[in-house]
């Protein structure tokens, strides 16, 4: 194993929401989503990871590189355990990634993010960006 932290996929009310087609491997990271194996729950799992003003700013910050927890801290000025909450959310969500260095954690955004997302939308906004 590279060191890659991996994922269980979104949670909804405490129950995992692996999508069947993801996988917890870094190397075998899922390329597309089939919006039809994709639970209700599994989208609102994805939405509510991206519900909080604090993880939308992790979200900010690791889309110009990856970062380590310790630049974040920096930045965000919030306690260190509430940072460690908001991105396990992400990473279980499977929005982020991690990656140990040493003593320190590097977080990127995960390279499926876009299309988790994409797939968390209905059908007809899908269509809608689309086309």
């Amino acid at each position: 194993m590279n060191g890659i932290v991996g994922t269980t996929g979104p949670t909804f009310r405490g129950r995992s929401a692996l999508l069947p087609t993801q996988s917890t491997s870094y190397d075998h990271r899922m390329t597309s989503i089939d919006l039809e194996t994709i639970s209700v729950e599994s989208r609102a799992a994805t939405f509510g990871a991206m519900s909080d003003p604090i993880r939308l700013s992790i979200l900010d910050q690791l889309t110009e590189d990856q970062r380590c927890v310790c630049d974040l801290q920096e930045t965000l000025e919030i306690a260190p355990n509430l940072l460690s909450y908001h991105l396990r959310i992400l990473r279980e969500a499977g929005l982020v990634e991690s990656a140990r260095r040493g003593r320190w954690v590097d977080y990127r955004i995960a390279e499926n993010a876009a299309a988790l997302v994409a797939a968390a939308l209905p059908q007809q906004i899908i269509g809608e960006m689309s086309g």
